[in-house]
């Protein structure tokens, strides 16, 4: 019997969606998998960031392993299927929206459509890493509006990266280098740092100048990154966590990008934010009045009344470098603000 184990990590949750109400819920009993009738097996694995939709503030939370069995799979196929011949909601192709047949899809696209509907706060869009019996898969599910869901197809995924020669990538950046603490640098770590710095604009690089790379273990929070000021010295520390991927990837299936690099991006838009807030206070920071400025439907008037305007920046913000078509997707005003020159001219 071929065996389907599947991991899914979600990487990011874009929009809380009204509508499309999908209550079922999956057997609260966790079974031994064993798909006679579809030929694989399998375990889901969901981690997801989750959001609200006044603020769009996107937090990290992690899901406990759910176990499916055939029953519920079996159950939740055919919901889907009555669904869609009582007109709730229609799958479409990814990026031209043209219309799919059910039959042909695949079971990876199965449990990304199902992973998307089961969930009570109506994810917008998921990024789902899978083991399976062919190799590591991923794609991309989202519900695009109140009754179209788009799914992307299958692609292959096992990332390598070439070696970085760390100094000349110290010297190209002008950091102040990389350091072992508690943990040691893989040269495979390395390379997530220098590909993230690559996806930044020639703007943005001053504000890591001087910057230390310190390689640190487990934290007992699970914490996976820190930045840290001491006078002049910035330290940027990645613990495990930042290069446990969990199954998740950011990005789109053309680009794929691990959470590696998301926690660097997120490093590095925090360091933005730091050099600006500490030039300007919250209240008359330009940087944060003019994101709240462009974003779309935001219902709050002021910086002071967002939940956590600073963080949602912060995820808008690895939403444009790392996933610039989810960011388009949710609000292109922050997409267009983020692209161009008046986002430049406020940089710190």
């Amino acid at each position: 019997m071929h065996r389907l184990f599947a991991v899914v990590g979600i990487v990011l949750q874009l929009l809380v969606v009204q509508g499309c109400e999908y209550d079922k819920e999956p057997a609260s009993e966790v079974e031994e998998i064993d798909f006679d009738a579809l030929d694989i097996s399998g375990e889901m694995v969901r981690t997801y960031i989750v959001g609200s939709s006044p603020d769009r503030t996107y937090l990290p939370v992690s899901m406990p392993t759910v176990t499916v069995s055939e029953v519920w799979l079996a159950d939740h196929e055919k919901d889907i299927r009555l669904q869609l011949q009582a007109g709730r909601f229609q799958i479409k192709e990814w990026e031209y929206g043209s219309d799919i047949e059910m039959d042909r899809l695949s079971m990876v696209q199965w449990y990304a459509i199902h992973t998307l509907l089961i969930e009570p706060t109506k994810l917008r869009e998921l990024d789902l890493f899978l083991h399976t019996d062919e190799g590591q898969k991923i794609v991309s599910v989202a519900l695009r509006a109140e009754r179209e869901i788009r799914i992307t197809g299958v692609e292959k995924w096992n990332p390598e990266y070439s070696p970085v020669n760390r100094d000349i990538l110290v010297e190209a950046y002008m950091l102040a280098g990389f350091e072992n603490k508690e943990g040691i640098w893989q040269e495979q770590e390395i390379a997530i740092i220098s590909e993230s710095l690559k996806q930044l604009r020639p703007q943005e690089l001053p504000l890591l100048h001087d910057v230390s790379f310190v390689r640190r273990g487990a934290h007992p929070e699970q914490l996976a990154t820190t930045i840290t000021t001491d006078g002049d010295q910035v330290v940027f520390s990645f613990f495990d966590a930042a290069f446990e991927s969990g199954g998740a990837f950011i990005g789109s299936l053309e680009k794929p990008f691990t959470m590696g690099h998301f926690h660097s991006v997120n490093l590095f838009a925090e360091r933005l934010l730091q050099v600006s807030l500490a030039q300007s206070p919250l209240s008359e920071n330009r940087l944060l009045s003019d994101f709240l400025t462009h974003r779309t439907s935001t219902g709050i008037s002021s910086i002071e009344e967002s939940l956590d305007v600073q963080q949602a920046f912060l995820n808008a913000y690895v939403l444009y470098v790392l996933d610039t078509h989810a960011l388009n997707a949710i609000d292109a005003n922050l997409y267009q603000w983020f692209g161009s020159r008046e986002f430049v001219q406020v940089l710190p």
